[in-house]
């Protein structure tokens, strides 16, 4: 059987992540929630926009995490800019 390999459509995607990411400082600062009561509204918010929204759409546009992070990143750094001049 064929493999059909589609130039539209990546099939992986390596992007290099700085070392200081995977430090153990880095990897080993997290917390662990017992139980779910424990989440925030804040966290629910953030698990539906992460998980639940994108997977429930029946026509997903390509990129669309890439590009609201790419506005996501634009936004904050200007707002750094601004607090770092005033």
């Amino acid at each position: 059987m064929p493999i059909d390999f589609r130039p539209d459509y990546p099939l992986l995607q390596v992007q290099p992540v700085p070392r200081f990411v995977y430090d153990d400082q880095h990897l080993n600062n997290y917390e662990i929630v017992p139980e779910l009561t424990q989440l925030t509204t804040e966290d629910w918010e953030d698990y539906y926009d992460t998980v639940v929204r994108p997977n429930s759409q029946i026509v997903r546009p390509r990129g669309q995490y890439a590009a609201a992070a790419r506005k996501r990143r634009s936004s904050e750094g200007s707002a750094d800019d601004k607090s770092a001049t005033t």
